[in-house]
């Protein structure tokens, strides 16, 4: 009998090694209770052997497939897989090998110096508290994966995982599976790590679908080959009749949703601002009423590539009554929403009585165990009661989860987490894909293995693609998305895709630009022009004898020309004068440019000075942001940081141009950087989400000799003529 390695998250390296019953590794799960959740072990593994099959099927190399084109597309993309996963191993080991701790720490990667205490359970994990005076600035944010050592993880013989739950000022909290062993003793240190379970879920996820078990061969033609017709492009479905159904949607939101309820592949597209989430979540409601729970449970199953993202579709869909559970650990998952998280449900449930007693009675057992008190026959029936507790666990926990997935309408999880063993003998009808052009095609997949009949996909290809560390492996095509490939394949959709045409964010002026550049002059204005008339927008910045009315753009414009325009500016309103516009770089490459940190802090300080409180601060570049930040503290400005303070939105929000997308602010600030090379800023996408994310005022600070050597650019620099600020 064939052994099969493990992918389960917390023991995918480990080794499976069997006799006649159980292997080694699964004997050991079972003595020390560790089976809980576990769906499969090994083809070894008797007390298992009826859920083997699952495994089987979602195994990265089984059933191989003999089909010349499903082969190729394999070894593409497993390629390209496992190029990036090198790539973000050696990053991070080339931090923690070669950084000093001074770097790491001041890079943010690294936190040191930490007392640790443990404070109950999460959901069934470990809760450990670090904390220290003060933190640094750093990296950190809920739901990152990180390693907890004494010193250099890569040094010691044992370094143990866990997940950010919380952030402090001072302090934050991991879950973990098992606390570190003497815990309060000493000082730790915490490094951002790789995260594997992404790229374990995303090589399992190309197996499957590309092998023989595969359930949806004609989708897989379909959505792989590009083998289809009577997609219905841009047509409104003719069976779906019921207007009632979408009512709050405008015209362009309901034909894109109708085209959609029954076709079995649809793109959509969002521009910034036209309610993408909100056509998504009507549409989800639509199919749910249509078709509700079909003979196997839950039907739909709903996706995107980041924890927002489904958080804020999940909202979306609670508010309009659609019964939606969220798959993924509550640490992930906004505070507000976690009561909706499978953990927190199962908690309610009606067996989890039954699921504490049967953990307290082995609990003890355990204890008599480990204490040494028992002897011959009486530990090896210690042993025995353990497995009988542990499989007891088992069972209950599987009835809960089969159970609550049942009964829900939707289900709501991101790309990776649709790879989980909760999910792992679920299929569903129909998959919707959200910010589908920000995602790899590999980690896409991990979503499509589920679907058995109909694959939505909504996105903007021009908006931000997906992040790729490996400049090979982008070379080769793994920054492309499948929405991307889907939409210009000229079998399928040929660019004719819905499109959302109505923008309720941006005021008409900020809006007119990227609609002709990016949209084809297709955008409208859903709200009119008096919502904008109380704004504050360029008003702080008038001086009695300008010319100028209150408008919602401002253009700073830092070239060489423009030196004393910009001089004056600052001494108006109060910045610091006499640095020069150079851009500098700091250890990691990072672009930063201190004459406009200076412009932005001044604006910053004239808006809240006027009461604007809705403001973001964005670049294009880490070591910017950083240096922003550190200006604000030493003038005693706020920020928000995430987690720290439950009054935190007041605050203006710093943060690259690539964190903003999907956000939206009453004002932003737009600080360029480059004087010497386009960088970053030579992408048009990159531009379309930094100019796209303010509804009354946007203010650009920029070099406009060097930003009109790119054409994309020189266009916007003409259109921006007019804001430019002048004494």
């Amino acid at each position: 009998m064939k052994l099969q390695k493990c992918t389960v998250d917390l023991w995918q390296d480990s080794k499976w090694k069997s006799n006649e019953h159980k292997c080694k590794q699964c004997r050991q799960w079972e003595s020390e209770g560790e089976w809980f959740g576990r769906a499969f072990y090994c083809t070894r593994c008797c007390a298992k052997v009826a859920e083997q099959s699952h495994k089987d099927n979602y195994h990265e190399d089984a059933g191989q497939s003999s089909e010349p084109w499903l082969a190729s597309y394999k070894e593409k993309w497993k390629h390209l897989v496992e190029m990036e996963w090198q790539e973000e191993m050696r990053v991070v080991d080339d931090r923690l090998r070669n950084w000093p701790v001074a770097r790491l720490v001041g890079q943010g990667f690294c936190i040191t110096d930490l007392e640790a205490r443990k404070r109950g359970t999460f959901f069934g994990k470990a809760k450990i508290v670090f904390s220290k005076a003060s933190l640094p600035r750093h990296h950190f944010s809920s739901g990152d994966e990180v390693i907890v050592s004494r010193g250099n993880p890569l040094d010691e013989k044992v370094a143990w995982k866990g997940e950010i739950l919380e952030l402090g000022m001072n302090r934050l909290a991991i879950v973990s599976d098992k606390p570190p062993w003497e815990l309060t003793s000493g000082r730790w240190r915490l490094d951002r790590g790789a995260n594997k379970t992404a790229y374990e879920r995303t090589k399992s996820a190309l197996g499957y679908v590309t092998g023989t078990k595969f359930r949806a061969p004609a989708m897989r033609k379909l959505v792989l080959n590009e083998e289809g017709t009577g997609l219905h492009k841009g047509v409104p479905a003719e069976s779906d009749d019921d207007e009632d159904a979408w009512l709050s949607l405008d015209a362009s939101q309901r034909a894109a949703a109708r085209q959609a309820v029954e076709a079995p592949l649809s793109l959509i597209q969002g521009p910034p601002g036209t309610g993408k989430t909100t056509t998504t979540c009507h549409l989800i409601r639509r199919l749910v009423e249509k078709r509700g729970k079909d003979s196997r449970g839950c039907s739909i199953l709903v996706a995107a590539d980041s924890n927002v993202a489904v958080d804020q579709l999940l909202a979306g869909l609670i508010r309009l009554g659609v019964k939606a559970l969220r798959i993924g650990f509550p640490s992930k998952v906004s505070q507000e929403l976690r009561a909706h998280t499978l953990l927190a449900q199962a908690e309610e449930h009606p067996l989890n009585s039954k699921i504490e007693e049967t953990r307290e009675a082995l609990s003890k057992v355990k204890d008599a165990l480990y204490s040494g008190a028992l002897k011959g026959k009486g530990k090896g029936l210690a042993h025995r009661d353990i497995s009988l507790h542990v499989r007891d666990l088992q069972k209950y926990e599987q009835e809960v989860t089969d159970d609550l997935i049942a009964n829900a309408e939707v289900i709501c999880a991101t790309l990776v987490g649709c790879g989980c063993d909760a999910l792992l003998r679920s299929d569903f009808h129909t998959v919707v894909i959200d910010e589908a052009s920000q995602a790899t095609e590999p980690r896409c997949l991990i979503a499509f293995q589920k679907a058995r009949a109909q694959l939505l996909m909504v996105g903007d290809q021009q908006q931000l693609p997906p992040v790729v560390l490996c400049q090979a492996a982008e070379e080769k095509g793994l920054r492309c998305s499948l929405f991307d490939r889907l939409l210009n394949s000229p079998t399928l959709f040929n660019q004719e895709i819905s499109m959302l045409q109505v923008q309720y964010r941006m005021h008409p002026l900020i809006r007119e630009w990227p609609s002709s550049q990016f949209y084809s002059d297709r955008l409208q204005d859903g709200l009119p022009i008096s919502t904008f008339a109380s704004c504050v927008m360029t008003q702080p910045f008038l001086s009695k004898s300008s010319p100028h009315h209150k408008a919602p753009i401002m253009f700073l414009d830092t070239s060489e020309g423009c030196k004393q325009t910009v001089m004056t500016f600052l001494q108006n309103f109060g910045g610091r004068t006499g640095m020069s516009n150079t851009e500098s770089q700091n250890s990691d490459g990072s672009k930063y440019n201190l004459l406009e940190v200076e412009l932005v802090k001044t604006v910053l300080r004239k808006l809240l000075e006027a009461g604007e409180e809705d403001v973001g601060v964005i670049s294009p570049y880490a070591a910017q942001v950083a240096q922003i930040k550190s200006a604000m503290e030493a003038e005693k400005m706020l920020f928000q940081d995430p987690d720290a303070r439950v009054d935190a939105a007041r605050f203006p929000e710093v943060k690259t141009v690539d964190g903003y997308q999907g956000r939206e602010k009453e004002v932003i600030i737009l600080s360029c950087v480059r004087t010497q090379g386009l960088g970053f800023l030579s992408d048009r996408r990159r531009l379309n989400v930094g100019i796209t994310r303010a509804k009354s005022l946007l203010v650009i600070i920029g070099c406009a000799e060097l930003l009109q050597t790119d054409p994309v650019w020189r266009s916007y620099i003409h259109f921006l003529d007019r804001f430019r600020w002048t004494p």
